[in-house]
């Protein structure tokens, strides 16, 4: 009876899993590296030295799956943590590897120039969800809902149009200028993706709100409305050696009777040569205000990451260089200018393992003062695996 049951589970489980799969994957950059912070007038900040870690991208553990539904229909989902192989929180969200991507919202009391630690990786913090949907797709496209990467990330970080690691100074600041303004990596809300049409373009639709559930909330009464409205819309390019991409982005926010506003154009190509490859981005946007309790001056924001990319068999060289500002819209002029330079190298293994080193500099030319952070460098060796 038994021999007979197990017999059934067996067939019953091989004809669930006929129409229906799921895959373990993640990925592991662990390294060492030093950084230093000094001000405006020279005076060194910080120095610290270490292992670190998701320097090449971020660590993380993931599950997704899909199940055919039968006539073209699939459904899918992603469930992806982050991880910390270097604190004890393995599983408790990211190490802090840098400052946080240029801080250009100009919320009060907020930097603008975004040097921050100049790389530092001394603190443990952040979410571990890294992406957490479910999807429908077929021959209209798919459609995702849940918690999952911004058309702001996938032009900025993840098409492959920066050139260095956005996990150190030097390309942490200049690819998403401005989009502290209306939206970061990740964010709940709906995502349309279409099939491919014209001979290789598809465009991206996305509705929805940050990083907590609500997409907005109108309550009577003072204090009570809040929630984020984001929309965007973007379109890929790719056919042969030549991709770009064009995003645009708005967002308005409210918390209890505070408002504020934003709005960012992404542009990003990449052309591949064969003996190298040239790739950048170009943000344009601005902070529309805030009324309420928060007043928020208006401000453009506008920043360009340009690099290349030398292939030598297992070896790919890169450097790159870029410039961005932010200029108030109350006549005080430009009050962030930050220059970024970056060099570095990989060496693959294999299909699966890369060693990697670079070094990059962020510098904001506009702060001036003895103890607020003007320059960070970073320097970073270490090594990825995938799986």
């Amino acid at each position: 009876m038994k021999k007979t049951l197990v017999a059934l589970a067996a067939i019953a489980a091989s004809s669930a899993f006929a129409q229906s799969s799921v895959t373990i994957y993640g990925l592991l950059d662990v390294g060492y590296g030093t950084t230093k912070t000094t001000s405006g007038t020279g005076v060194e900040l910080r120095k610290t030295s270490g292992l670190t870690e998701g320097v090449t991208a971020g660590n993380r553990l993931g599950f997704r799956g899909t199940e055919d539904l039968g006539g073209g229909m699939k459904a899918s989902f992603v469930l992806e943590s982050a991880l910390s192989p270097t604190t004890t929180d393995m599983l408790g969200g990211t190490r802090a590897s840098h400052s946080g991507h240029g801080d250009t919202t100009l919320a009060a009391g907020a930097a603008a120039s975004g040097v921050g630690n100049g790389g530092a990786f001394t603190t443990a913090g952040g979410s571990s969800n890294r992406q957490s949907y479910v999807g429908l797709s077929g021959g209209f496209g798919e459609v995702r809902v849940g918690y999952h990467y911004t058309n702001l990330y996938t032009v900025s970080s993840l098409s492959g149009y920066l050139t260095g690691y956005e996990g150190m100074a030097g390309a942490d600041t200049l690819h998403t200028y401005g989009s502290g303004n209306v939206g970061s990596a990740r964010a709940n809300g709906f995502t349309y993706i279409s099939p491919k049409f014209a001979g290789g373009f598809d465009v991206h639709v996305q509705y929805g709100g940050g990083a907590n559930p609500a997409i907005s909330s109108d309550v009577a009464g003072a204090g009570n409305d809040y929630g984020t409205k984001r929309t965007g819309v973007l379109l890929n390019y790719a056919n042969g050696p030549l991709k770009a991409s064009v995003a645009y982005t708005s967002a308005k926010n409210k918390v209890a009777e505070s408002t504020t506003t934003g709005k960012l154009t992404q542009l990003a190509a990449r052309y591949d040569f064969g003996v190298a490859a040239v790739q950048g981005t170009y943000n344009t946007g601005e902070n529309g205000g805030g009324t309420g309790a928060v007043t928020l001056t208006a401000a453009d924001v506008k920043a360009y990451q340009v690099g290349v990319t030398v292939p030598f068999g297992a070896i790919n060289v890169f450097a790159a260089t870029g410039k961005g500002d932010t200029e108030k819209k109350d006549g005080t002029g430009v009050t962030s200018e930050i220059k970024q330079n970056t060099i570095g190298a990989t060496y693959s293994l294999s299909k699966r393992t890369t060693l990697f080193a670079a070094h990059g500099t962020t510098k904001d030319t506009k702060v001036v003062a003895t103890g607020a952070a003007a320059k960070g460098t970073a320097l970073r060796l270490g090594v990825r695996h995938t799986f």
